[in-house]
């Protein structure tokens, strides 16, 4: 369930109060000044505790935050080959980051973080988009996104073998950079390495 409430503690641990300031006390002395919006209490116990909700983070951070806004427009681009190495989760929690800190071009006060995720699998669709509230395994089987889902992950299974492909390129480039043997009949081998390996590729299939 995602996060929507956040205590003392969580504060000074998103903004890192206390390497900053040195204190575990700068949020309650910023509450009680008005530096930052008030929170709601709630009950634990005999315990009364602070909580403020998501939209009131982008307000703490103009106290405590530790990104500034930038001149331009910025562009990031995250791309690596290798598959289920955490690009989707990285990409959207530096997004969030971004946007809980209000990092935006300093001279547009309105301006917005963008994400867009182009893996077939829809991550960032899946992590950003609420939940699928659905009732019955038929409605569930006619939901749009569920289709969509579906389709990426027969493209992405498709996908998985043109990777396979592109490993072999580049461990004949490996081969071909290590093995250098100049001697007559280099090309014959090279060519038998290869027919081994595809007849096992083929073998797989």
């Amino acid at each position: 369930m995602e996060k929507t409430a956040y205590t003392t503690a969580d504060i000074q641990k998103i903004f890192r109060v206390e390497e900053k300031y040195k204190s575990s006390l700068s949020v309650l002395n910023a509450e009680e000044r008005g530096e930052i919006q008030k929170a709601s209490r709630i009950q634990r116990g005999k315990t009364s505790v602070r909580q403020w909700q998501t939209d009131q983070l982008p307000d703490i951070e103009k106290k405590f935050g530790f990104l500034k806004n930038c001149k331009e427009q910025q562009i990031l681009n995250v791309f690596l080959s290798k598959g289920g190495v955490g690009k989707s989760s990285f990409c959207f929690n530096l997004a969030r980051t971004l946007a809980i800190s209000s990092v935006k071009k300093a001279s547009a006060e309105n301006s917005k973080i963008l994400i867009i995720g182009l893996d077939l699998q829809g991550t960032i669709t899946d992590y950003t988009l609420p939940p699928i509230v659905v009732e019955s395994l038929e409605e569930a089987q006619l939901s749009e996104r569920v289709e969509q889902k579906n389709q990426n992950k027969e493209q992405a299974s498709s996908r998985v073998e043109v990777e396979h492909v592109f490993t072999s390129i580049k461990r004949f480039k490996i081969i071909s950079q290590k093995y250098r043997n100049r001697r007559r009949r280099f090309g014959l081998r090279f060519n038998l390495i290869s027919a081994i390996h595809n007849l096992e590729w083929n073998a797989k299939l």
